[in-house]
């Protein structure tokens, strides 16, 4: 795990080492100890840093490092109004291709002369969730 996203969740809700430990209920050494890497919280006490940092982003993060991640859509922290704009613009090319796709599974089946088609459909679908969920995480 990357013992750094601790520290930058941290300093992202402006808190020092001392105050943040003392809000955690922890020795400031332990915070210090993961903030560089040796060791990790518990997922417990991750959920204790997202609360007190007020930092949602933590959980993205902690996922993004773990073997869990290829089952997560992928995300990136990104301001505000970039990610909105981003998500709006998977929007705009989903909504371009939707009567195709109505085309396709209004059969329910999807022939071999389809697949191609829908294969490009379902990876505009994966980066319009992504961004969504970059919408969600985003910095305010």
């Amino acid at each position: 795990m990357q013992g750094n996203i601790y520290q930058a969740a941290r300093k992202m809700a402006g808190i020092t080492q001392e105050k943040a430990a003392e809000a955690l209920n922890i020795h400031v050494n332990t915070l210090s100890g993961w903030e560089n890497g040796q060791g990790e919280p518990d997922k417990l006490m991750i959920g204790n840093m997202i609360t007190v940092y007020n930092t949602p982003q933590l959980a993205m993060q902690y996922v993004f490092f773990s073997p869990l991640m290829e089952y997560v859509p992928k995300c990136e922290v990104k301001d505000l109004p970039l990610a909105f704009v981003n998500f709006l613009n998977h929007y705009k090319q989903l909504g371009k291709v939707i009567d195709e796709a109505l085309n396709i599974i209004s059969d329910g089946v999807i022939d071999k002369h389809e697949e191609e088609v829908w294969h490009e459909i379902e990876e505009l679908l994966k980066k319009l969730s992504d961004s969504g969920y970059e919408v969600i995480f985003a910095k305010k």
